[in-house]
């Protein structure tokens, strides 16, 4: 298996798929392993990879891939897209029913008639996360303030309910939104455990009463 694999690499029929590179969140353990991506192609030049990242967490390494990869941004989802996507998704949760049809064309007719809504659909992540919103709750909210809001309720109810009681909302919005806040303040998207535990200890020893 191991020939099989260094043969493939060596004559380029193996592809290999790196995905989330910006899930390295700290920026020298990402900038070390992106040298090591360029160590790998120098010794397989004509194997094939692909690396995905989101755009934050590629700024800092870009450059360093620039001389090895071509680089492509995401488009966002045009309309077909949009309702492609709203489609499988019923299809998917519901089943390829009358009705599975019928909900997912109510579900964009609520989301195109909504410019706000609409601007967010675009982005895949954010489209999922609406279509779960619209299964628990039988009308969208306008504002995306009232949208990202129902987004963390439902998502503290749901997440993980096979393996965790019920998060007790009253308790995890304040000590999430303080977490937030000072992560805004350092200017960071990732965090780690160790200095996730320490804010969330600083929310405890701050809002005693929550």
């Amino acid at each position: 298996m191991k020939g099989y694999s260094s043969d493939a690499l060596q004559t380029g029929k193996a592809l290999r798929l790196i995905d989330g590179l910006d899930e390295i969140s700290n920026e020298s353990s990402r900038l070390a392993f992106v040298s090591q991506l360029r160590i790998f192609l120098a010794v397989y030049p004509s194997s094939a990879l692909v690396v995905t990242s989101r755009e934050a967490g590629f700024r800092i390494v870009g450059t360093a891939l620039s001389a090895d990869c071509d680089h492509y941004t995401l488009a966002p989802l045009d309309e077909s897209g949009v309702r492609s996507l709203i489609n499988a998704w019923y299809a998917e949760t519901v089943g390829n029913t009358k009705d599975a049809k019928d909900s997912s064309a109510r579900c964009w007719q609520a989301i195109s008639s909504n410019d706000r809504i609409g601007e967010l659909a675009t982005n895949p992540l954010l489209l999922t996360t609406i279509l779960l919103i619209r299964r628990w709750v039988t009308q969208l909210p306008t504002k995306r303030s009232a949208l990202y809001a129902k987004a963390v309720e439902i998502l503290l109810i749901s997440w993980n309910v096979e393996g965790h009681l019920p998060l007790d909302q009253d308790e995890v919005i304040p000590q999430l939104a303080f977490v937030a806040l000072e992560m805004m303040k350092q200017g960071i998207q990732r965090i780690f455990q160790s200095e996730l535990h320490k804010l969330l200890q600083a929310a405890r020893a701050a809002m005693p009463d929550v």
